[in-house]
């Protein structure tokens, strides 16, 4: 008869992680870019036409681009070893823009969600998914 035994499998971590960071880092800069061409795209509705700051004339179907300062104040850091990222827009009204307002005479004034609309286009698990299949040995 034999000797019981046993035998020990360890994970090393990093040959999943590195490759999963790499990936996920890529797709945050997919979404940044995402992000930049849904203020762009001329989607977006508005109850009625408007001369913006610019001097351009936006119509009731527009971009969300006027002075491009909200566009342009778009930043992208990283925490946690690049596990996470952090999309920041840093303007007075950049939340305004996102989830609506409404005015002092009560008038309401929708969102426009450009987050929701560049993740739903870019969705993470997907692009993530389709660059680690390359990944694995």
């Amino acid at each position: 008869m034999g000797a019981k035994f046993s035998y020990k499998v360890n994970l090393k971590t990093d040959v999943i992680t590195r490759p999963a960071t790499k990936a996920f880092v890529e797709y945050s800069r997919v979404l940044y870019n995402q992000f930049t061409e849904e203020f762009a795209d001329s989607k977006w509705t508005w109850p009625r036409k408007t001369e913006r700051k610019n001097g351009e004339t936006a119509g009731r179907v527009r971009n969300i681009i006027d002075t491009g300062e909200l566009m342009g104040s778009q930043k992208l850091s990283y925490k946690y070893g690049r596990t996470t990222a952090v999309y920041s827009w840093n303007t007075p009204y950049a939340m305004a823009v996102l989830k609506g307002f409404r005015t002092s005479r009560g008038r309401e004034y929708r969102g426009r969600d450009w987050i929701g609309e560049g993740i739903a286009t870019k969705p993470p698990a997907q692009y993530i998914a389709q660059a680690l299949k390359g990944s694995w040995v």
